[in-house]
């Protein structure tokens, strides 16, 4: 497919993350984000190697080292602290393991998308998606394009106009997650995963000055 122009929905890692490789590419790029700023809702974000490749496909493995922190071991433990695995990361590529706060991730995407000349627009809410291929926002304003990219996430506002179904199924799992300032409590670049029955809690160094923790059930 020849480099056109193309519009986005969704500023958020899948949206930001294909207007960069668009942008590389030749294309003109168009980002429609609803919310006033590029922000992710949540704390930390584990990176394994296949999403690894992409950031350094795209040259972003030094931003990456500045705002992520590169797992070196991954423990399990029972609800005693008995040590049930020990897994050696970065061994080989296929183990690799990066931890990074959400935002700084995000804000590195955005940063670079901005760099190779897409443009960002936040405040920019999508309702439709014409079968032209052009994305219509709230507003009425018709944002004509060679490519349209539904990137607004699950509940797909974009996606939904299109009529294309969707199956979801809720799972039994419920989480609670938490991002804390410094590193005092994991001073290692590793993370430490407790068991106990269907409850678990997991501690990660999450890049240079955060700790990752969260509790499942």
């Amino acid at each position: 497919m020849k480099p056109g122009h193309a519009e986005i929905a969704g500023g958020g890692f899948a949206g930001l993350t294909l207007a960069i490789g668009l942008a590389r590419a030749g294309w003109s790029v168009t980002v429609h984000e609803r919310a006033a700023a590029i922000r992710e809702v949540g704390a930390g974000i584990f990176l394994h190697h296949n999403g690894l490749q992409v950031l350094e496909e795209y040259g972003l493995e030094d931003e990456l080292g500045l705002r992520g922190v590169s797992l070196q071991k991954d423990t399990m433990r029972d609800g005693h602290g008995k040590v049930i695995q020990v897994r050696e990361l970065g061994k080989r590529p296929s183990s690799r393991i990066w931890s990074s706060p959400r935002q700084a991730l995000i804000d590195m995407l955005h940063q670079a998308a901005l760099k190779h000349g897409a443009a960002v627009n936040v405040g920019s809410e999508i309702a439709t998606v014409g079968a032209d291929g052009s994305l219509t926002d709230v507003d009425g304003t018709v944002h004509e394009a060679d490519l349209a990219v539904a990137a607004d996430g699950h509940y797909s506002v974009a996606r939904k106009s299109l009529d294309i179904p969707v199956t979801t199924r809720p799972f039994r799992t419920t989480s609670i997650r938490f991002l804390l300032g410094g590193r005092e409590l994991t001073p290692e670049a590793e993370t430490t995963e407790y068991w106990s029955g269907k409850r678990r809690i997991a501690v990660a160094a999450c890049g240079p000055s955060h700790t990752y923790v969260y509790l499942a059930c």
